[in-house]
C-alpha cells in the first residue's frame, strides 16, 4: 500500500489498505484481556487507519480523511500513554496530528486545525530526553505550520513568535547535522515560503 500510494496508484492502494484493515481488525480480536501480540496488533490497526486517512487526504476526500485520522490517533494514543518508552508511537502521533491539521485546513476549519497543530507540537515536546532527529524536525515544522494558521487569521504577532521558534529549532538541527541536506533544505523551504515578509 505504501508503494502504491507513492506511485499515485490510488485505487489499487485503496483496495490493499481495505484488505489490510480487515486483517488488522480480525487479528486484534477481543480488546480484553490483552493477548500475546495485542500491542503490535493495535499499532497495525492504527497504521491502517492512518494510511487510509493519508490516501483520502491525497485524493481530496477530506471528511473521510479526518475520520480515519481520528481513528488512528484514538487507537494509538493509549499505547503511547501506557508505554512511555515507545518512541515510535510518539513520533507517529506527532505526524498524524499534523496530517489531521492538513485535512481540517483544507476544509477551512481553521480553529480545529490550530488545535490539531498544537496537539502535534505537544506530542513532539513530550519527549524529555535525547530523541531521533525526527522529533526536532517535527517540532520545528509544527511551530511553523501553526504560525501559518495564526498569520492567516490575523494573529500576526503570535504567528511571528511561532515562526521564530520553528526557525531556531531547524537551524539548531542543521548545525548539529551539517551533512544531512534534508535538515538544511527544509529550513530553506520554510523561510522562503514564510508569509511573514521579514523572515522570508
Amino acid at each position: 500500500a505504501y508503494l502504491l500510494l507513492w506511485l499515485a496508484r490510488y485505487e489499487e492502494a485503496d483496495q490493499v489498505l481495505q484488505d489490510a484493515l480487515q486483517i488488522a481488525e480480525l487479528e486484534l480480536g477481543p480488546s480484553l484481556p490483552p493477548t500475546p501480540g495485542w500491542l503490535l496488533n493495535r499499532a497495525q490497526l492504527a497504521l491502517c487507519h492512518h494510511m487510509i486517512g493519508l490516501l483520502r487526504l491525497n485524493t481530496a476526500r477530506f471528511e473521510e480523511a479526518e475520520q480515519h485520522l481520528h481513528q488512528a490517533i484514538d487507537v494509538l494514543t493509549p499505547l503511547s500513554d501506557d508505554q512511555p518508552r515507545m518512541i515510535w508511537a510518539s513520533c507517529e502521533l506527532g505526524r498524524w496530528h499534523h496530517d489531521l491539521a492538513e485535512a481540517l485546513t483544507a476544509m477551512d476549519r481553521l480553529e480545529a486545525a490550530k488545535e490539531a497543530r498544537r496537539e502535534s507540537l505537544a506530542t513532539w515536546e513530550s519527549a524529555g530526553r535525547p530523541v531521533p532527529a525526527a522529533f526536532p524536525y517535527g517540532k520545528g515544522l509544527a511551530h511553523y505550520r501553526l504560525g501559518e494558521l495564526l498569520h492567516h487569521t490575523g494573529r500576526v504577532d503570535e504567528a511571528r513568535q511561532q515562526f521564530s521558534l520553528g526557525q531556531a529549532i531547524m537551524e539548531d538541527l542543521a548545525t548539529r547535522r551539517p551533512n544531512e541536506s534534508i535538515c538544511h533544505w527544509q529550513l530553506i523551504c520554510l523561510l522562503a515560503n514564510c508569509p511573514d515578509a521579514e523572515l522570508r
